[in-house]
């Protein structure tokens, strides 16, 4: 305030402090703030390598701030603005690191994928890379990426010097290194410290990616064997069968002439199991004595069991299945009913001439 101006009043003093930079609490975009466009216009003020410097910087205070979307965004400017290999390579890096924290986590392999293009034994690189394939279960991949790692850096290397291995922001290390001192710096090893590390984490990528293929290898197989066994099931599910018992029912001929057929007295089950036995029928139907068998002939015990075949009559031994009985006589199911013919056991003989059948031959 000049010297002559009146004394201003704290809170308008106040709030013309927060209007600038240093005391400003909320960033308004709506507002013509003067102060604010001259600090914003010193971003890309000086030589591209200073501009460079100045976005990474930021970036770099972003990301130590834990705000990964602006870092980001700092380091794709300070991209754009160096040709820098070095420091290219260290933006690249920074980047992915943000776009894995943000779960970004193919645009971080991009990163990675850009750095390992010209440095294809970067350690930080292929462990950001290995992490990225690994949260998108990319976990063949990520093993690869480990391998390489591993296979690149065996032993802790050589430590090197401070001024071949750390990026600095300062302005003049990008202007005075040469093309050729920054492809010495790009294929250098990296600090022995920041190595181990890598390495150790790693290992435990590795071990979790390996656990994870086992984990996944296991539940397939667990799968394969639920498919297997639903697949048995069906193959072997017991379908129910239709099947009509016919009782061949004799009584007393008071005629001699009489040349009727002897009837037949049937029982008709809607569902038997296809593996359910005829011994099984035979004493559901049979188990008490039925009504029309006036002279007890008709006993699960006593009877056989016949099924007439194209060619003739078969006889099916009781312990047989239905489904079995079914394929040896090789009858046609009419409406998926299987006719199974019952005679008491000392009857066959005068049945087959009574009713002008033959055997089966």
């Amino acid at each position: 305030m000049g010297q002559h101006s009146p004394p201003q009043d704290p809170d308008e003093w106040l709030k013309d402090a927060l209007d600038m930079p240093f005391f400003m609490q909320n960033l308004n975009y709506s507002r013509e703030n003067t102060a604010l466009q001259a600090l914003a216009a010193l971003q890309h003020e000086g030589s591209p390598s200073e501009v460079a410097a100045n976005f990474k910087l930021h970036a770099d205070e972003c990301f130590r701030a834990k705000k990964y979307s602006d870092a980001a965004r700092y380091y794709i400017r300070a991209l754009h603005t160096s040709s820098c290999i070095v420091f290219r390579r260290a933006c690249l890096l920074n980047q992915a690191a943000c776009h894995l924290a943000l779960g970004n986590n193919r645009l971080a392999l991009g990163c990675c994928q850009q750095v390992l293009d010209c440095h294809p034994n970067d350690a930080k690189a292929l462990y950001r890379a290995a992490k990225a394939c690994f949260m998108l279960d990319r976990l063949e991949e990520c093993l690869q990426y480990i391998a390489r790692c591993i296979s690149v850096y065996p032993v802790q290397p050589s430590p090197a010097s401070s001024s071949d291995t750390r990026i600095h922001g300062q302005t003049d290390e990008y202007t005075q290194n040469t093309q050729k001192n920054a492809d010495i710096q790009g294929n250098a090893c990296i600090h022995s410290d920041s190595v181990s590390e890598t390495l150790r984490a790693l290992e435990e990528l590795q071990a979790r990616a390996r656990q994870r293929i086992a984990c996944l290898e296991q539940r397939a197989a667990d799968a394969c064997a639920r498919e297997q066994l639903a697949q048995r099931k069906k193959n072997t599910l017991i379908h129910a069968l239709k099947v009509i018992l016919i009782h061949i029912h004799w009584w007393t001929r008071t005629d001699a002439s009489d040349t009727r057929h002897p009837p037949r007295v049937s029982d008709f089950i809607t569902e038997v199991a296809e593996t359910c036995t005829l011994s099984e029928v035979l004493n559901y139907v049979l188990g008490s004595k039925p009504e029309w068998d006036q002279a007890g002939e008709y006993r699960a015990d006593s009877v056989s069991v016949c099924m007439e075949a194209e060619t003739g009559v078969v006889r099916i031994h009781r312990d047989t299945r239905v489904i079995d009985a079914v394929r040896i006589c090789g009858a046609e199911l009419l409406d998926g009913v299987v006719r199974i013919l019952v005679l008491p056991t000392g009857r066959i003989a005068e049945w087959l001439e009574t009713s002008g059948r033959h055997w089966c031959t």
